[in-house]
């Protein structure tokens, strides 16, 4: 609900270990289980490795329908804000990739969730400022299912190698808060 990134998973590949990484990695940091898990219909989410670890969870998995772009437009639009503020004013081609994923990790888990004006909050607060202002009253309402929904992947420009996962928390708080 706050647009907070909660799981990150990075790579070289874009196999079914690295969504199940991220999604794993979003499950623990937020004690999260039995919640709607909306992705598209790559093959890394529909592989068995991914969804025996949907069910490990407790997860719902949702697809859209093909040629339905706009359910993911949260996430393309995430993808888009890394690219524009960081990746494409920093040389990556001549960084070796474990510094370049040290720079995406600070940036989203630094300088996203806890310091940038995310103008889809109210009052534009960062993601987890405005999860910290509205937890009590999130936690007064906590429904037996929560949403979560993963991202597409994205090659790192230049790099033209690396992909990232990422889990974004784009729970509605009107119909589905995270439990």
């Amino acid at each position: 609900f706050n647009g907070e990134i909660v799981g990150l998973a990075m790579d070289d590949n874009m196999q079914a270990q690295l969504c199940t990484r991220a999604f794993e990695r979003a499950c623990k940091s937020c004690s999260s289980r039995g919640m709607i898990l909306h992705s598209d219909r790559g093959s890394q989410f529909t592989s068995r490795a991914f969804r025996d670890s949907l069910s490990k969870y407790g997860a719902i998995q949702s697809m859209s329908g093909t040629g339905r772009c706009y359910d993911n437009a949260r996430m393309e639009s995430f993808f888009a804000t890394l690219k524009k503020e960081k990746l494409y004013r920093i040389h990556t081609k001549k960084m070796p990739m474990e510094q370049v994923k040290s720079i995406i990790f600070r940036y989203i888990m630094v300088y996203y969730n806890r310091q940038r004006i995310y103008t889809s909050n109210p009052g534009g607060w960062p993601p987890s400022v405005y999860r910290q202002l509205t937890l009590p009253e999130a936690a007064e309402s906590v429904p037996l299912l929560g949403c979560l929904q993963t991202a597409l992947f994205l090659t790192i420009p230049e790099e033209g190698q690396s992909e990232t996962a990422l889990v974004l928390d784009t729970s509605d708080p009107v119909y589905c808060l995270k439990t």
